[in-house]
């Protein structure tokens, strides 16, 4: 079982970090509001990603699913 643990997510993300997702881009900071309001649930995380596109440029990465 996990909780929403931002210190965890915070550690493996960069300095730089955005996530765009269903047309919204979310900096970490919004992420982390996020993270707070659902800190009280106990969930059980299954992901699947079926990657489309992974792409790099310089010092860019980013991942199309």
């Amino acid at each position: 079982m996990q909780t929403h643990d931002i210190k965890k997510h915070r550690a493996l993300c960069t300095d730089n970090y955005l996530l765009s997702e269903d047309g919204e881009v979310l900096k970490m900071e919004d992420e982390t509001a996020f993270y707070k309001e659902e800190a009280y649930k106990i969930f059980e995380r299954k992901d699947d990603f079926d990657f489309k596109y992974i792409g790099i440029f310089e010092n860019t990465a980013y991942a199309v699913g």
